[in-house]
């Protein structure tokens, strides 16, 4: 368990830093593209960002939607696997979870930094008096 909690994690970190190393750099590329096309004039040869700019799209979809899906997966499963309180929290989790793809996997990286990284098992509940 140890290995796969270190494998995680790392897929985790990876992820995160992949995505905001590509944000910032289409940030950057993107601007600088578009004011070479609209004071450049006319073009005779495509610029090097543009190249630049694709490259790294198609970069980032080759490498990080393949993990982001396996990630996806992984945090669906573990939800649905582990046990909570209630089960409402398991159903609202995987939800969310589920809805995850359509906003850039947050819930996903939300539920692994409050759940995910915890080993699984019977949740702490207080006990319940009886009358």
């Amino acid at each position: 368990m140890k290995t796969r909690s270190k494998a995680l994690h790392f897929l985790v970190f990876f992820l995160i830093a992949g995505k905001v190393v590509c944000l910032a750099l289409f940030f950057c590329i993107w601007p600088i593209m578009m004011l070479s096309f609209v004071f450049g004039g006319e073009p005779k040869e495509p610029p090097f960002f543009f190249f630049l700019f694709f490259a790294l799209f198609f970069l980032a979809m080759l490498v990080f939607l393949p993990l982001n899906i396996l990630f996806y997966i992984l945090m669906i499963l573990d939800a649905a696997k582990r046990k909570f309180a209630s089960d409402s929290q398991r159903t609202l989790w995987i939800v969310l979870v589920a809805v995850s793809i359509m906003l850039w996997y947050i819930p996903a990286y939300v539920y692994y930094f409050l759940h995910g990284r915890k080993p699984m098992g019977v949740p702490d509940l207080e006990p319940v008096e009886r009358h």
